[in-house]
């Protein structure tokens, strides 16, 4: 009924009929569900609340999102934790646009650790260990991104925490 990006772990949620799919598209469109989501980024991310409106657009040809003149979006976020090089990050999105949280991290400077499609990063072509440095791609684990949480007005659904959190 709702949809994850094909490398995002976590709750998906099915209807067993048309009007409950219906049901959850009008709870969808008129704001009333509630979703969370983790990912483990790049830094020490602040702490407290931090709200980003910015919008996005999407395009199509380079399969992916950029910040820039396009529809409105905002994210809510709030760190869990931290090691001191990578955080964990409660993300609560409010309008529902593709790669959302994975642009608004990248444009807080903290995007998921392991997203090779909006990780930024660049080489020093004299550093011989530097390579070893860079994310190799996704393994198992897939992208540092899980939906936890689904909240409507009568209902819940959530699921644990991967490994990686």
């Amino acid at each position: 009924v709702h949809r994850l990006d094909r490398l995002v772990s976590g709750l998906l949620i099915f209807a067993r009929n048309a009007d409950k799919a219906d049901s959850f598209r009008q709870q969808i469109e008129a704001g009333l569900l509630q979703k969370e989501y983790i990912a483990k980024v790049v830094g020490v991310f602040p702490e407290g609340e931090q709200v980003v409106n910015a919008s996005i657009i999407y395009d199509a040809r380079e399969g992916r999102s950029s910040v820039e003149k396009g529809k409105t979006a905002c994210t809510k976020f709030t760190r869990i934790s931290t090691n001191g090089t990578q955080s964990v990050v409660l993300c609560k999105p409010i309008t529902g646009r593709t790669h959302q949280i994975r642009v608004h991290l990248q444009y807080m400077g903290h995007p998921i650790a392991n997203d090779m499609l909006y990780l930024s990063f660049s080489i020093d072509p004299m550093c011989t260990n530097c390579p070893n440095l860079c994310p190799k791609g996704y393994d198992e684990e897939g992208l540092w991104l899980h939906c936890l949480q689904y909240t409507g007005p009568d209902w819940s659904y959530e699921c644990p925490y991967p490994d990686w959190a």
